[in-house]
């Protein structure tokens, strides 16, 4: 299970006697992701990520003091406690094993053609796209990929950025549809 953390940890957290201990999360992109800890102190960068971690539905232990708005879909995948001791460790873990990793709404398949034909043109597009934060934004620019990744399908922007499909509003002015199921 890949954990990563936010905020300063409290002394004890690591290295703990993880198998795999928690990396401190810095952008990596969300497929590396399977489950979170957060602690009171954020930087507005780590708030930012909080928020995108949490509305994609990753199981997240927020412990102490967060200062970040509660998404209420998410709220079934996070767990809020007032301290972390080395003794909850297990409980976390089996928690975090314990809960979805994702709330992924496949796109309409028919979508796909767009994509793909935006990857073999290499033209740029106007991509809009809701951020964490749950706000939409617009950029153009070039697409270069696509990915699966447990049941989570990603675009590849240019310049090594990754985004989940269900994010995207629209491409070129077409509106994404969602609808297509495994």
């Amino acid at each position: 299970m890949n954990l990563f953390y936010l905020g300063p940890p409290p002394p004890g957290f690591l290295p703990g006697t993880w198998e795999s201990p928690p990396r401190r999360f810095d952008r990596q992109p969300l497929f590396e992701v399977d489950g979170v800890f957060v602690f009171s102190g954020l930087t507005p960068l780590e708030k930012d990520a909080c928020q995108l971690l949490e509305r994609s539905g990753r199981p997240t232990i927020r412990v102490g003091a967060v200062h970040v708005p509660l998404h209420r879909p998410a709220i079934a995948n996070i767990l809020m406690v007032r301290e972390y001791g080395p003794e909850d460790e297990l409980p976390f873990l089996a928690w975090l094993q314990s809960r979805p990793r994702t709330n992924y709404q496949p796109i309409d398949c028919s979508f796909y053609d767009r994509l793909e034909a935006a990857i073999t043109t290499r033209e740029p597009i106007e991509l809009i796209y809701r951020m964490g934060d749950g706000k939409v934004n617009a950029m153009t620019c070039r697409l270069e990929d696509t990915k699966t990744d447990q049941t989570e399908e990603y675009l590849k922007l240019e310049g090594e950025h990754w985004l989940r499909l269900d994010r995207i509003v629209s491409l070129d002015g077409v509106l994404i549809t969602r609808g297509c199921t495994f």
